[in-house]
C-alpha cells in the first residue's frame, strides 16, 4: 500500500476526527463545517448523482499506526478520518438517509492516507481547504497528488 492509494469505501467507515478532550476541538478539522456548504453540495450531488468525489482521509492510528501494518482485506473495517472533504462527506451522510435504498450514496472514493502524524494530516486538510478555496472549479485532485508523491511520499 501506498500513501494517496484510491479506495471505494463506505460512507458509514468515514468519520469526523475525534475531539481533543484538553481543547475540546477536533485537531485535524481545518474549517467548522458549514451548513449551507453541505446543502449546495448535497444539491448538486442529487443533480449529478454520478459525479465523483474523492476524499482524503487518514486510518485511525490506532488500528493501522504504519503502512507496513494495513491490511488490504480489512479496508472496509478501519476507521478513517476525513482530512480532506468534511463538507461532502456530510452531504453524502445525509443523502444516505434519504434515499437508503440508493447504493450509489452508499460508497465513495478515498485517498487513504496511513502512518500520518497530527501535523502533517492537517496540513494535507489545509493545502485541500486553500486549494478549494483558491480554484473553485474544483481542480483539486492535481494539487493533491502532486502534494502527496512529491512532499509525503519522497
Amino acid at each position: 500500500m501506498r500513501n494517496g492509494q484510491l479506495f471505494h469505501l463506505p460512507i458509514t467507515s468515514i468519520h469526523h476526527p475525534p475531539i481533543d478532550p484538553v481543547t475540546g476541538r477536533r485537531p485535524l478539522e481545518i474549517t467548522e463545517p458549514n451548513s449551507v456548504h453541505v446543502k449546495n453540495l448535497k444539491s448538486k450531488m442529487k443533480i449529478n448523482p454520478h459525479t465523483t468525489i474523492v476524499l482524503l482521509v487518514m486510518v485511525d492510528p490506532d488500528q493501522c499506526p504504519t503502512v507496513v501494518d494495513f491490511k488490504y482485506s480489512s479496508t472496509d473495517n478501519y476507521t478513517n478520518y476525513v482530512i480532506g472533504g468534511s463538507h461532502s462527506t456530510e452531504a453524502r451522510r445525509q443523502l444516505v438517509k434519504e434515499y437508503p435504498l440508493t447504493p450509489f450514496f452508499k460508497y465513495v472514493e478515498c485517498k487513504v492516507c496511513v502512518g500520518l502524524t497530527h501535523e502533517e494530516a492537517k496540513l494535507l486538510g489545509w493545502t485541500i481547504t486553500m486549494t478549494m478555496i483558491i480554484d473553485r472549479r474544483c481542480h483539486v485532485l492535481k494539487g493533491l497528488d502532486y502534494f502527496i508523491m512529491n512532499i509525503l511520499i519522497r
